[in-house]
């Protein structure tokens, strides 16, 4: 009889296999209590759809609390670094207008994830960034948030020039881009 040599197979050789590390990306544009909650908010919905998931595994969160045109957010940063280098599978992000600062900056970030396996899923749009056309349908997506913000903005700078013009008090706070001439140029 021929002897048969077997081999023990460790229990960590096959328990990651076909699962996927995920990170999650959260941004609020400022640390002020609504927007606190809203980041709760968004930890919490995305934390709990890697836990419904079996194959997907979190491995960290990125939480920045800065306006998404600012170059100082750090967190992304340092999520980007650590795709790279740690080689995580996946990025969880609520939606196209929390990525990326504009359409350009957003794809260009997502190119360079791709580059290194990484896949980046915006969970508002069921959007993925290996799936086919995802730069065609990610650059629409983003021109419409764009657009929405302008609008926002639009219809809030509208509302507070008729206060003013009408003398009536104003109920939020005047953010102001600059003041020419002893005059209030509103944003």
């Amino acid at each position: 009889m021929s002897e048969r040599i077997v081999h023990k197979i460790e229990k960590h050789q096959y328990a990651n296999f076909g699962k996927k590390t995920v990170v999650i990306y959260a941004r609020v544009s400022t640390n002020k209590p609504s927007q606190l909650h809203s980041m709760a908010m968004q930890v919490s919905a995305l934390t709990q759809q890697v836990y419904r998931l079996w194959h997907w595994r979190l491995a960290d969160i990125y939480i920045d609390f800065e306006s998404g045109a600012s170059d100082d957010r750090s967190e992304f940063q340092r999520m980007i670094n650590d795709c790279i280098s740690k080689r995580y599978n996946m990025v969880l992000t609520k939606s196209v207008s929390r990525f990326g600062r504009d359409t350009l900056d957003g794809l260009n970030a997502i190119r360079k994830l791709k580059q290194h396996g990484v896949e980046v899923y915006f969970d508002l749009e069921e959007l993925k960034s290996f799936q086919q056309d995802f730069e065609l349908h990610y650059s629409i997506r983003a021109a419409i948030a764009h657009g929405e913000r302008e609008n926002i903005h639009d219809n809030i700078a509208m509302s507070i020039n008729q206060k003013f013009l009408m003398a009536l008090p104003v109920s939020i706070l005047v953010h102001v881009t600059a003041i020419a001439n002893q005059k209030m140029v509103p944003f």
